[in-house]
């Protein structure tokens, strides 16, 4: 009698209580993201994307499956490897298929093999594919979107997927026709208030933009951005290579990066209020190890292109009569650079030349393979031309003296210049053939990423080059065929180094 009185007593406040509880519910999802793969497929390390496929299959399986994760991608995925380039990027498409993402954000790099296979490449993806900051010029635009909301375990999750707005500091030339890349703020003011429209529980940025160790507020960009739009509750980061398994930016957005090469798989695990929205996040970053086996499903999916590759990487391209050695630090001039240098002014057919190679530190010696091209030359970037003046070669090669440590140094080749120890170049230039070059155009030969401004290591190069009188030319040859093609063409190799630039002491 006693225990059924005091439960009528404190039966007003039970039956509050209780219905509290029922609105007050918390529901879980985790998110999973990979970025800057760049179709490292398998590595003898350990890493590699066929592994990671085993990892991210373990995971999903762990947190509910599906209808409780979110798989993303943050793009440089289909760029990188020899496979990849000769199946230009197909083999990367094959994968983000076969294990289902839910998104993948286009990356720099996904640009280049031109806009003609990008547009193939999206084509070829049966997920969503995101650019909400791409705008497309003509009338054939690729099927990708901007925005998505996506509903996982009773919550909706808004998805707002960007690619890098820097492209145009990095593509140049035929690689940036056709198409408009704008800022991510351009973006979020654009999509951001559609999906709020919606009511979602989670609203995640997944950009191919990173946080980088810098006091350069454009390399900060992020941390504005995490300000600027408080709703944001996750970003999901890329291109920097650098891991984060979790901080927070702004007033309460958490920053996460998988890091790149398929090193890591990140995973956050979200919780939600859903009468508060309060969001937790807890993440971390799952290492990618020898002692994961690789998925079998998806090392079948690509074994036609891993099997072509290992075979063309095999292929001699030419030798060395002696070693093809890289730039010292402190140092203007090497045997390496040499053979760059020739070798896109044969395929521009250009009298003058730069070309850097500064991140390469082992030497060519004896047979040169397939693989040893990709390996001193990962990139897709072709050989570009401009007619410059003399006292322009002066400025370029004043900017890139001034820019020497930054890794990114283009060594000049086929006319000698002396230059002061600030990088000033005093006196007159002199070409190969002994001519005082004094005036008068010539014209010079560079990659395309270098035109571009190296992410803006090189304004003033990349002004001169969209001058119209510097007739401006994209060859559309690779620097990577030019070379191959050079290497084929001169062996065995003898190249000694040239001190095209002294500077005096």
């Amino acid at each position: 009698m006693q225990k059924r009185l005091l439960i009528l007593l404190l039966l007003p406040w039970i039956i509050p209580l209780c219905c509290f509880d029922a609105t007050a519910e918390t529901r879980k999802i985790a998110i999973l993201q990979t970025t800057d793969i760049h179709s490292r497929f398998r590595s003898e390390k350990g890493p590699g994307w066929l592994r990671l496929a085993t990892l991210i299959k373990r995971e999903l399986e762990k947190s509910g499956g599906k209808e409780k994760c979110l798989l993303i991608d943050c793009g440089d995925s289909v760029q990188g490897s020899t496979t990849a380039t000769l199946a230009q990027g197909s083999p990367g498409v094959i994968l983000l298929n076969l294990l289902k993402y839910d998104a993948w954000i286009l990356g720099n790099h996904e640009f280049d093999f031109g806009p003609k296979v990008l547009k193939s490449l999206i084509k070829q993806a049966k997920i969503p594919v995101f650019a909400a900051n791409l705008e497309w010029l003509d009338t054939s635009k690729p099927d990708f979107i901007g925005w998505k909301m996506y509903e996982r375990n009773g919550l909706k999750i808004a998805v707002i997927g960007i690619t890098s707005p820097k492209l145009p500091q990095w593509l140049w030339g035929k690689a940036l026709k056709g198409y408009r890349v704008r800022s991510i703020a351009w973006a979020l003011d654009r999509f951001l208030p559609k999906a709020l429209a919606e009511n979602p529980d989670l609203v995640i940025l997944a950009v191919h933009h990173g946080i980088y160790i810098s006091p350069r507020a454009e390399d900060n960009y992020l941390t504005s951005i995490a300000w600027k739009y408080p709703e944001l509750d996750l970003i999901l980061g890329g291109h920097s290579h650098q891991k984060e398994p979790g901080k927070q930016l702004g007033m309460n957005t958490w920053y996460a990066n998988a890091g790149k090469h398929a090193e890591y798989l990140w995973k956050g695990n979200v919780a939600i209020d859903t009468k508060t929205r309060k969001v937790t996040i807890n993440s971390r970053l799952i290492p990618v190890t020898k002692k994961i086996p690789e998925d079998q499903e998806c090392a079948a999916a690509i074994k036609d292109s891993l099997q072509t590759a290992k075979a063309f990487a095999k292929r001699k391209v030419g030798s060395t009569v002696r070693p093809v050695t890289p730039l010292k630090r402190g140092k203007y001039n090497a045997s390496i650079n040499e053979l760059f240098c020739r070798a896109i002014a044969a395929a521009g057919n250009t009298e003058i030349a730069f070309h850097g190679t500064v991140r390469w530190r082992e030497a060519l010696r004896g047979k040169i393979t397939e693989h040893d091209v990709y390996r001193i030359e990962p990139y897709e970037d072709t050989v570009c031309t401009i007619d410059i003046t003399p006292a322009e070669a002066k400025e370029i090669l004043a900017e890139q003296i001034s820019k020497r440590d930054y890794d990114r140094f283009q060594s000049p080749w086929g006319f000698y210049a002396t230059a002061d120890k600030n990088g000033i170049v005093t006196g007159k230039l002199k070409l190969k053939n002994g001519k005082i070059w004094d005036n008068g155009r010539i014209r010079c030969a560079f990659s395309s990423y270098t035109l571009a401004g190296s992410s803006n290591k090189f304004p003033k190069l990349r002004a001169i080059a969209r001058k119209p009188e510097s007739n401006p030319c994209d060859t559309g040859i690779t620097v990577r065929d030019a070379l191959r093609k050079y290497i084929y063409n001169n062996s065995p190799l003898d190249i000694k180094t040239i001190q095209w630039l002294k500077i005096e002491k």
